[in-house]
């Protein structure tokens, strides 16, 4: 048994590695398409920017272009308008194509991800109900591909968690490198540093030059900063996906003390209020919390829903690292401290809100499902009329003395049938 266990944790985990490969590409590609239309931005921005410069380097052309402009306008009339308005409606279909598909790229990303959850989440039951000897490097070794998989998955959410800071990092390269690299050309065509360069032309060439420099660099440095945040949003939604309940809950119970909100002398009441209400909230979270807990896991597990662990495991992250910052203060949390953590706690309480709306739509869907399993060929006949007659027309595709019959389904639909009119007599 513990062979075969063995064999089927590396077969699902084989399975499952190119679909974590397949759902990081995807997002990805979907992240891609949307800053580029923000870099597209940028560029338009940029270029608005160099036209108001020349613009106001010679206001007189300037206006007669702006004139010129206006006589185009005005002697074309409609085909003039015709003309914006084919410009309009192409660019409005580009910007519709493009979010189109970056809405699918996303249905993609959450289907194949959910598929990927499922079959880690069976590995990782299987993996740690696996007994092959007291010591863990025999089970790593004999399930290499789960360890393999596990090894790619962290490395995966360890980038995506930190490319805030990677991002930053990389916008302040572009911003700095930039300048260094015009430096190093310049002196090594002309002889001079960037600076001494620049002193051989006018101030208004200067100043629009370096502007136009920060304009774009800013733009695309925002770009990838906002890039940087989502990217820590989805670390934290693949984290949440395939975390430990049971160990992050344990957790939070061995650290979890009742809070109190301590306002020492010579601090104001400013923000204490805030505060109380966000202790309130946070105290009721763990009085519920066992029972909530348990009911949403158990959720989660049955339905497999990607989304609904996400919401979980995060809502578990968010109360386990407020349970850690408070622990050492048995209770009676300094205002100055606590008032850091009403962000969090109002997140907690927002991500619990979510949980509970989606749960709610998982607990329908079921419903649904075992409803229309129930009830099968006879689905929404609730008057032994409708009954009557929807057997009626099944019996005219599917009995076995007609062409289109077939005995195994017509049997079905006969104790489907029988079934149905017992409950409604």
């Amino acid at each position: 048994m513990k062979v075969i266990k063995i064999i089927k944790i590396n077969v699902l985990a084989l399975l499952a590695l190119p679909l974590l490969l397949a759902a990081t590409g995807v997002r990805l590609i979907s992240k891609a398409l949307q800053k580029a239309l923000a870099i597209i931005g940028t560029i338009v921005i940029t270029f608005a920017v160099a036209l108001l410069f020349e613009a106001a380097r010679d206001i007189g052309g300037a206006l007669e272009v702006v004139v010129i402009v206006f006589a185009i306008i005005v002697i074309g009339g409609i085909f003039t308008a015709i003309v914006i308005w084919l410009l309009t409606i192409s660019s409005a279909l580009i910007m519709g194509a493009v979010g189109a598909v970056i809405h699918l790229l996303e249905y993609v990303y959450a289907g194949i991800y959910f598929c990927y959850t499922a079959l880690f989440q069976i590995c990782k039951s299987d993996y740690e109900s696996l007994n092959v000897g007291e010591k863990p490097a025999i089970k790593r070794v004999s399930c290499f591909l789960f360890t393999f998989l596990e090894a790619v998955n962290k490395l995966i959410i360890l980038f995506v968690s930190h490319a805030l800071k990677i991002l930053a990092s990389a916008g302040v390269l572009i911003v700095v490198g930039g300048i260094v690299l015009f430096d190093i050309q310049i002196h090594r065509t002309f002889g001079v540093h960037l600076f001494e360069y620049l002193k051989l032309f006018p101030a208004y060439e200067i100043v629009s030059g370096v502007v136009l420099y920060f304009v774009f660099t800013f733009g695309i440095f925002s770009v990838l900063i906002s890039l940087g945040l989502e990217w820590n949003e989805w670390g934290a939604e693949m984290r949440a996906s395939t975390t430990d309940y049971d160990e992050s809950a344990q957790n939070i119970r061995r650290l979890w003390q009742e809070v109190e909100v301590e306002q020492k002398e010579g601090e104001t009441d400013k923000n204490m209020s805030r505060c109380m209400e966000a202790c309130e909230s946070l105290n009721g979270h763990m009085k519920e919390f066992d029972l909530f807990v348990e009911e949403y896991s158990l959720l989660a597990e049955e339905s497999g829903d990607y989304i609904l662990r996400s919401y979980l495991g995060e809502y578990l992250c968010l109360l386990q690292e407020i349970s850690e910052a408070f622990s050492s203060y048995e209770g009676n949390v300094p205002l100055s401290v606590f008032e850091t953590y009403v962000g969090k706690i109002k997140e907690a309480d927002t991500i619990k809100k979510n949980l509970i709306r989606h749960g709610d739509k998982v607990r329908n869907r079921k419903e649904k499902e075992a409803k229309s399993a129930r009830e099968g060929f006879f689905s929404g006949c609730s008057t032994s009329e409708k009954l009557e007659k929807r057997y009626r027309a099944l019996c005219k595709t599917y009995h076995p003395d007609n062409e289109t019959g077939d005995e195994e389904t017509f049997k079905r639909i006969r104790e489907e049938y029988e079934n149905r009119k017992k409950e409604l007599s």
